[in-house]
């Protein structure tokens, strides 16, 4: 069966240039603000994310920048988004920070009063399983029921008291309900199959949002990293990010994982971001094996990612095997 919006496999980029920047430049935070603003960002929702970047820049930047071009005006240029990837001698949410706002809270700021639940957190809307990272960088998923419930089993309270000055103080329930819409395991249909993979996985998270009565923001669109696991029919979400489109080009933002920093990405054609998206994830021997990018609830990509000789996954965005508890 044909899917709209289905991509199974990606493109070459070529050398199309894209600028990037962590945001701890005075003014190129300043004209992030206003780009924000301007692109339909709520103004407390800019408050809150330009906060939480001063909080997190507040230390110096933690990431090896020996293999980066010089900076002009705290912007990088690169000649491509592969030659971007390579020049990180690691991965950006292993910088070494403290753990603050993290990816799905950073979207949340960022579309607030747009992406949005017609439900209240204690409304129930069926079986959802709830991802969390718990001891020894096991992952466990939970059966809840509600938006509250799964808000609370993925974010602890330690990342609570770390994360709720950067989120307005009025949107406290609505986080609810779209960090657990955001921020999820999934189960897949038993019949499906490689082929139908694409078709499977959008479905699966339409349905999912359906049922928590998600809307989408219309000024942007929320980019999600899954990986999927086929032998287990499971999808677990990986990360988050927001992507606009400019008169000419695109924008997207980010913050990587709780500890890596906040990133700006400025690029000509969308296909440009899906290897920055892909180096976000990595894949094992268990666990993902399949990587894909949606973006609202649209469309979704297939991600090229490479095999990784790592075994241990340090942040709490990233793919391991959840286990049920």
């Amino acid at each position: 069966m044909a899917c709209a919006g289905c991509g199974r496999s990606t493109e070459p980029t070529g050398h199309e240039p894209i600028h990037v920047s962590f945001l701890d430049n005075e003014s190129v935070l300043d004209s992030t603000a206003k780009f924000l603003k301007h692109s339909g960002c709520n103004e407390d929702g800019v408050f809150s994310f330009v906060k939480a970047v001063k909080a997190y820049n507040s230390t110096p930047l933690q990431v090896d920048l020996s293999g980066f071009p010089h900076a002009v005006q705290g912007v990088f240029t690169f000649q491509s988004v592969t030659q971007l990837v390579g020049a990180l001698h690691h991965k950006l949410r292993d910088t070494p920070h403290a753990f603050e706002i993290n990816c799905y809270d950073t979207v949340f700021d960022l579309t607030e009063g747009q992406f949005k639940s017609a439900l209240k957190p204690d409304d129930v809307f069926g079986l959802s399983l709830a991802p969390a990272l718990v001891t020894n960088g096991q992952w466990s998923c939970f059966p809840t029921a509600t938006a509250r419930d799964a808000f609370m089993w993925s974010c602890p309270l330690w990342y609570l008291n770390a994360s709720n000055p950067f989120i307005p103080k009025s949107s406290a329930n609505s986080r609810m309900n779209v960090i657990a819409a955001l921020y999820g395991y999934y189960v897949l249909p038993l019949s499906t199959r490689n082929t139908e993979l694409p078709h499977a996985v959008l479905e699966t998270l339409r349905a999912n949002w359906e049922r928590q009565r998600i809307t989408f923001p219309t000024a942007s669109e929320v980019v999600l990293c899954h990986g999927v696991d086929l032998t287990r029919h499971a999808a677990l979400t990986l990360h988050a990010g927001l992507l606009f489109r400019r008169e000419r080009g695109y924008t997207y933002v980010e913050k990587d994982s709780g500890s890596g920093p906040f990133v700006r990405l400025d690029f000509e054609t969308e296909r440009a971001l899906l290897p920055w998206l892909a180096s976000k994830v990595d894949r094992y021997d268990e666990g993902p094996q399949e990587f894909f990018a949606t973006f609202n609830n649209t469309r979704i990509v297939e991600l090229n990612v490479s095999a990784s000789s790592a075994a241990v996954l340090s942040q709490a965005n990233q793919p391991m095997q959840p286990t049920p508890r």
